[in-house]
């Protein structure tokens, strides 16, 4: 499980999340209250090209009522799976 942390770390970034937030229609305060903290805080932690962790990224997807998945694009799940199998393999 710790290599599938790392890599989602790779993918996601705040700049991405903020987009994908947008698409969907709901402002970073209305996200925010829901993860319980403060606008300025998930500001901070959607910084862009800061790389985010798949614990903030969970708490943002539920905040928005979507699967961690929601994020990721087909080619990317396709890329992380199969990086995970091969580091699977290989350890």
């Amino acid at each position: 499980m710790e290599s599938i942390n790392f890599l989602w770390n790779i993918f996601m970034t705040g700049d991405k999340i903020k987009q994908k937030i947008r698409d969907k229609g709901i402002t970073l305060r209305v996200v925010a209250e829901a993860m319980g903290v403060t606008p300025q805080n998930l500001q901070q932690l959607l910084r862009a090209n800061i790389h985010v962790n798949t614990d903030t990224l969970e708490r943002v997807a539920a905040a928005i009522g979507e699967p961690i998945s929601y994020f990721y694009d087909e080619r990317e799940v396709r890329l992380l799976r199969q990086l995970v199998e091969l580091i699977e393999k290989e350890g």
